[in-house]
């Protein structure tokens, strides 16, 4: 059996997400529909990969993997009155030019059509290419605060060691600030890969994050930091071994610990295949038989104070996480069945889709991912147990309680969002994501509608229209709310297909009803994360 010709596909007109984008360097005034809330007012940041095929002296370099193509940094303006600007920034500038000079990707994430790149090995176009390491483009933090500075500055991250300056305003690279974590502290300068999420606590104003260095005994360096400008600090929480070097997106927080999670998903050779692999995805192994670690970190304490089991399963991105009233830890996750996942993502099935019913059902069964929330039961008397024996190193302890599963709800969801001010509550009660609640009716692998799950009654409303792609919802609070937690709207940029066109879509994030649009006039690069301020 066949899925329909793209002709006949009301979702063909996905295909335009992965067209390569152009730049927009001066605001461009968007066209808006509805009525924007009078509070409404700020900066919607947006960045991702926007340029997958580049030419070069020896022939077309073409990137494989979504993740791998050029970052264009995208930037909405809201203005007190309702109006709407649009710009954007190729914030891979360096990149892309390096690749138009030599022809060569150097620290690709997915396989390269790359005429260079079987004449080189990885680990000489890395190290002779290093002008490339500022080009990606996965998250985007525009109030990161580094100790001594004056203000803080935006930033783009992604799943390694490496952090990119751009000017928030412009959205241009800074190219000679890009730099490590190390910025923050000496002892992170040396880690190779981190997660693109770091964590924040809203209440003491301060991010965490892990880096990672690889080596015969691979170390996981874990690290809080202050994010006022007037008392900026870095301390490191904890620091502990593992054989393997996982393969993290994400991690958890609560108030009072940080929970890393070690999926079996991890770069081979305890991360020494990252420097000799074609690239990241070729050094990843997936291991079904090994159960993941979560280690607990105590915040006050600054050391490693108790460690479970997981499943052998794959998470690209928490949720939430808090303490309960007995003292244990509430974990809510996306979870995906098989870190495998990752290779679902390359460029010529979300362009064109699959021919195969039977293909795209393998593919849309990989990459589904459900809300799943996860028990660190008995913590206190886990942490006496392992304090009592003196910790344990290098791997899941034999007798290591394993988290419960206390809730899964079915509904496809990724990518998602919360009320940042809900965050480590135990009361929290609801979830933004994009959501595959219409495949049915396409046979692309994009996503196709917005969901908003309450996780109190397991119930779900949804916004979605035929042929239009959603990407990340973001929530932004009503400034003037009366607590209650949906008070606010989402924002999300989506594709309508059927015009080719790109606009900002604003929701009620009560009802999920279309409240108004901003119209951009043409169609942009499909994003992965973004940041409001």
């Amino acid at each position: 059996m066949t899925v329909p010709a793209l002709t006949d596909d009301p979702a063909w007109p996905y295909v335009e997400c992965f067209r390569d984008g152009v730049e927009v360097p001066d605001p461009l005034r968007c066209h808006v529909s509805g009525s924007i809330p009078p509070w409404l007012a700020g900066r919607l940041y947006r960045t991702g990969p926007g340029i997958f095929d580049i030419d070069a002296p020896k022939g077309p370099v073409s990137f494989r993997h979504w993740f791998d193509g050029i970052g264009i940094t995208h930037l909405f303006t809201i203005q007190t009155g309702g109006n709407v600007t649009y710009r954007n920034a190729i914030t891979a500038k360096s990149r892309l030019n390096s690749i138009k000079e030599n022809g060569i990707a150097a620290m690709t994430f997915g396989p390269v059509s790359d005429p260079c790149q079987r004449l080189y090995k990885k680990y000489f176009s890395t190290f002779q290419h290093v002008e490339q390491q500022a080009g990606f483009a996965v998250t985007i933090d525009p109030r990161f605060v580094v100790p001594g500075s004056d203000s803080p500055i935006c930033t783009i991250r992604t799943d390694s060691n490496l952090i990119q300056v751009v000017d928030a305003d412009t959205l241009k690279p800074v190219e000679s600030y890009g730099t490590t974590y190390g910025v923050l502290h000496p002892e992170l300068a040396n880690g190779v890969v981190s997660p693109a999420h770091p964590e924040f606590d809203p209440v003491s104003n301060s991010l965490m994050n892990v880096v990672v260095v690889p080596g015969q005994a691979p170390q996981y360096i874990v690290f809080e930091s202050q994010q006022d400008l007037k008392k900026a600090s870095t301390k490191i929480l904890a620091m502990f071994n593992d054989p393997h070097v996982a393969y993290q997106h994400s991690f958890s927080s609560t108030q009072r610990y940080v929970i890393v999670q070690l999926w079996p998903m991890s770069y081979g050779w305890k991360g020494m295949k990252i420097a000799t692999s074609s690239c990241f995805t070729d050094a990843m192994e997936w291991d079904a038989s090994r159960a993941a670690r979560f280690v607990v970190i105590d915040r006050i304490e600054q050391q490693v104070v108790a460690e479970y089991a997981g499943p052998a399963e794959y998470c690209f991105h928490t949720v939430n996480a808090f303490e309960d009233e007995d003292g244990d830890i509430i974990m809510d996750f996306l979870m995906c069945k098989s870190g495998e996942a990752i290779h679902a993502f390359e460029v010529p099935l979300l362009r064109n889709g699959a021919t195969d019913i039977q293909e795209v059902q393998k593919l849309r069964d990989l990459i589904y991912a459900k809300f799943t929330r996860m028990k660190l039961k008995g913590l206190e008397g886990v942490k006496a147990r392992y304090a009592a024996r003196g910790g344990v190193g290098g791997t899941v302890a034999n007798d290591a309680p394993v988290a419960e599963v206390v809730l899964e709800n079915p509904l496809s969801m990724e990518l998602p969002s919360i009320n940042p001010s809900w965050r480590h509550k135990q009361e929290y009660r609801f979830v933004y994501s994009v959501s595959t609640l219409k495949s049915d009716m396409h046979s692309h692998l994009l996503f196709d509608s917005l969901v908003k799950l309450d996780i109190k009654t397991q119930t779900h409303l949804s916004w979605w229209k035929v042929g239009h792609s959603p990407s990340e919802p973001i929530f932004v609070a009503n400034p003037d709310s009366n607590g209650q937690e949906d008070d606010g709207v989402i924002l999300s940029v989506v594709l309508d297909g059927t015009l080719a066109k790109s606009y900002l879509l604003i929701l009620d994030a009560r009802t999920m009803k279309e409240v108004a649009t901003a119209d951009i006039g043409h169609s942009i690069p499909y994003g992965l994360h973004g940041s409001f301020i």
